[in-house]
């Protein structure tokens, strides 16, 4: 099979045989964008932005400006998240402020991201992970000559974890002794033997170093822990370190009141504009404790980095305190450190296939 060409005959032939059939067909940006792209336009407000998430279950949305009356010519400007639309919306017991009114009526083409980092269709996999995680985004948009084509999420990326355990697992049931290795390492078993047992437990991947606030700090101690940080989650722990809570930057913003400046115009600032907010408002004064999310997801040390992913995945989170037995804060396990295992295993096929000579081995990535 020449490489870029898809045959549905070879992909049959393949899983008849017990080949790989996951990586292999998984190589670009095509092959598991979204193609059935919901977008807004430049001239939508704050408020139908937040209707539009709440009722496609959406956390970032890619821009068009309309270039004719009709609405036949529109080109791509940019891509509005759900943390630009929060830092909209009145805080609670504010809806009624005359602000808050005029932040929902606010046109989209104020507050969105413009000059996004994107990808194209033919861009390899490994190198839109890399992105994603680089560039601290949770979606990037698919561009083919300017249009947008299709997106890539986070979630998305989470989600071939998960349907790769799946495979893993249908092959351990119908093979004794199969492993990670004999599903997409080739001719690397030690590789992949290695990596395979460093996946079964989440103490492998995790962040160790984290970041705790307690329930009395207030808000703008938040603030400034988010802006000298990369994380987005925070747990909240009493005097002992047991978990009470997590924090997350989407928290924060909500109680923020209707930020006033536009965004920047380039991209690569960031989003660090979002908690621009006047020294003197007493909402700065608001304890962690009353802002955190109580009811959350934790998992123990031992738990698989396989399961962590089903569940950010199931659960729609961004990240899962791994506690001990006594509710200790160990560490957090982030959407981000799944797609750095992703990352590997991607880096494990590519050195699969340099190295795959039969196309009879089982597990071998590529011809």
């Amino acid at each position: 099979m020449t490489t870029g060409q898809f045959r549905l005959i070879d992909f049959v032939d393949d899983m008849c045989a017990g080949r790989d059939v996951f990586l292999r067909f998984l190589r670009v940006a095509k092959d598991i964008m979204t193609v059935d792209v919901r977008v807004l336009t430049a001239g939508d407000t704050v408020g139908a932005a937040a209707r539009f998430m709440i009722d496609n279950l959406a956390r970032h949305v890619p821009v068009l400006e309309v270039l004719s009356r009709e609405g036949e010519k529109a080109r791509f400007l940019g891509v509005v998240s759900q943390r630009d639309v929060l830092r909209q919306m009145p805080p609670p017991g504010r809806s009624r402020d005359k602000g808050a009114a005029a932040a929902l009526h606010k046109p989209l083409a104020t507050i969105l991201t413009r000059n996004p980092t994107s990808v194209s269709p033919e861009t390899p996999m490994i190198q839109v992970i890399k992105t994603l995680i680089q560039v601290r985004v949770d979606m990037v948009p698919v561009l083919d000559d300017g249009d947008v084509v299709g997106i890539i999420t986070a979630t998305d990326i989470i989600r071939l974890l998960v349907r790769l355990d799946r495979i893993r697992r249908l092959l351990d049931e119908q093979k004794t002794g199969s492993r990670l290795a004999d599903l997409s390492s080739g001719r690397t078993p030690d590789a992949a033997g290695f990596l395979l047992s460093a996946l079964e437990s989440v103490q492998n991947v995790m962040s160790r170093d984290v970041v705790c606030l307690r329930p009395q700090d207030n808000l703008k101690k938040c603030i400034e822990a988010f802006r000298a940080g990369t994380f987005r989650h925070v747990p909240v722990v009493d005097g002992q370190g047991k978990l009470l809570g997590v924090l997350s930057d989407r928290d924060v913003l909500l109680m923020l009141p209707p930020l006033e400046s536009q965004s920047p115009k380039d991209a690569s600032k960031g989003k660090s504009h979002l908690f621009a907010v006047d020294p003197g408002d007493p909402v700065l004064d608001a304890p962690a404790g009353e802002c955190m999310t109580r009811d959350i997801e934790s998992i123990p040390a031992s738990c698989s980095v396989f399961h962590a992913a089903r569940m950010l995945a199931k659960k729609r989170v961004g990240c899962l305190p791994v506690i001990d037995d006594g509710g200790h804060v160990q560490g957090m396990v982030t959407v981000t450190d799944i797609m750095r295992a992703v990352v590997a295993l991607y880096s494990l096929a590519s050195a699969s296939e340099s190295l795959c000579e039969k196309p009879q081995v089982l597990g071998c990535v590529g011809r």
